[in-house]
């Protein structure tokens, strides 16, 4: 998924081994790859309460994981994906998106492993605050990241958006 001078090759992926939660099983974090792209966005179509959009296409992540290297994380039990998330900044704020576990590997801490992994990444780069998205007819998300220590910020604001090229 990595494209470029930044690809990501399976070499260098490695994060962590993930043996603490799931003993027993060839468990690790890896960052993504280009090849990781039909499985994660599978993952992600398969998730409830997860909304993707026109920009989660294969050359949009591959975009955004080349600006954002060692911050985005796959988890996988025994060779296959169980888990992703996406993670960014923008020099002052992070910003984690997209954070899916398969429902049968859930409430086994890949989630908080993941999301404490892309807080990390973060902190090392010097940003001090993230925040995440949360729609508001998924209450399940909203306690997950609630349980995580996350407060809902009580904004007087809406989310404003527009296309940086027009169409004709």
């Amino acid at each position: 998924m990595a494209s470029g001078a930044s690809r990501v090759t399976t070499s260098n992926r490695k994060v962590q081994k993930l043996g603490h939660f799931l003993f027993g099983r060839r468990d690790e974090i890896l960052y993504p790859t280009d090849d990781d792209y039909e499985k994660v966005y599978s993952l992600w179509k398969q998730t409830e309460g997860l909304s993707l959009e026109e920009s989660d296409t294969r050359e949009g992540i591959s975009l955004y994981l080349g600006r954002n290297p060692g911050l985005c994380f796959v988890a996988m039990v025994s060779g296959e994906i169980v888990a992703a998330v996406l993670c960014g900044h923008e020099g002052r704020r992070g910003i984690l998106r997209h954070l899916a576990v398969k429902p049968e590997f859930r409430r086994k801490g890949i989630a908080r492993t993941l999301v404490k992994e892309c807080l990390a990444g973060l902190a090392k780069e010097g940003i001090k605050k993230c925040n995440t998205f949360v729609l508001d007819e998924d209450p399940e998300a909203r306690r997950f990241w609630e349980h995580m220590g996350w407060s809902l910020l009580e904004d007087n604001y809406r989310t404003l958006q527009n296309p940086t090229k027009r169409e004709k």
